[in-house]
């Protein structure tokens, strides 16, 4: 009627926060992979959708009775050649599920998406996403620390499905999967039982990042460890101080017997020069007197 309007597709579904709870973790992982490949898809046209989340993940029930995945709300997409990706001052999209960059309002590209990918998938796999508080406090939070550990939330996933999130999730773009295309291909090695490319991260590796989570218990429980070994050294030394103080006790006393002795000989004898017998002596007091300074 003259009337100009705009034709979507209608999907029939629910968003993946709302279905992932009764998802098996094999189906959870599969539209993943499927989803990646779209967002994958998207990248190859050169745009960036920078607001990957639980609630712009939709799934609908196909024909043989699964599941079909669709990546929701372009609003946000920019074309990866574009000079700006933020207004002034002003922050664009959902600062729970943002990469550090986009955060900070720097450049974005595709790993930009990888990191909402990652945490999309950890709250559809733990009920919560990465990071939790206040706008502010999740501004610093993304910013400063690292994501909490899968397995410590889910003891029973997989570690390789640990590494991926991890990859994903990491703070410099550099150590993120470099495409939504090999995440997605990570996604199904976890599938198929097979090593994922992504690195499970070491022990020293693990303790860094707590310490970085935890600034001020990891400095407290340096400062209880420091005491403990000061007290330690202290016990140890006054150990030490103790046993050197009772050998030297036995040792004056015994050499202050042999002293005593001579001297008592000395004089028992008839009357002669005793200056030999007292030079002895003077001698052994003075090496005794060095043998303790040198202690």
């Amino acid at each position: 009627e003259g009337w100009p309007y705009l034709v979507m597709q209608l999907v029939s579904g629910r968003t993946l926060d709302q279905v992932a709870p009764s998802l098996p973790l094999a189906t959870l992982l599969r539209l993943m992979a499927t989803l990646a490949d779209g967002v994958h898809a998207a990248h190859r046209q050169g745009l960036i959708h920078r607001d990957l989340k639980p609630t712009n993940l939709m799934v609908e029930p196909d024909e043989a009775g699964g599941w079909r995945p669709y990546v929701m709300d372009f609003g946000l997409a920019r074309e990866e050649s574009s000079d700006s990706f933020t207004d002034a001052g002003v922050i664009l999209g959902s600062p729970a599920y943002m990469a550090p960059e986009q955060v900070r309002g720097g450049w974005v590209d595709p790993r930009t998406d990888v990191y909402g990918l990652g945490a999309a998938l950890f709250e559809a796999l733990t009920g919560r996403p990465p990071f939790q508080g206040q706008i502010a406090e999740l501004i610093l939070q993304v910013q400063t620390q690292e994501p909490p550990r899968l397995r410590d939330l889910a003891p029973e996933l997989p570690r390789d499905l640990e590494a991926v999130l991890l990859t994903c999730l990491a703070r410099d773009p550099a150590r993120r999967y470099p495409s939504a295309a090999a995440l997605r291909d990570d996604l199904l090695r976890v599938l198929d039982g097979e090593p994922v490319r992504a690195r499970r991260i070491s022990q020293f590796a693990r303790l860094g990042h707590w310490i970085r989570r935890n600034p001020l218990t990891s400095g407290l429980a340096a400062l209880a460890v420091a005491a403990f070994i000061t007290a330690g050294l202290f016990w140890e030394a006054g150990q030490r101080r103790t046993q050197a103080q009772a050998y030297w006790a036995q040792r004056l006393g015994r050499e202050a017997e042999h002293m005593e002795a001579a001297i008592y000989k000395a004089y028992s004898l008839p009357a002669h020069d005793i200056r030999p017998e007292r030079n002895d002596v003077l001698a052994q007091i003075a090496r005794i007197r060095r043998e303790l300074a040198a202690q």
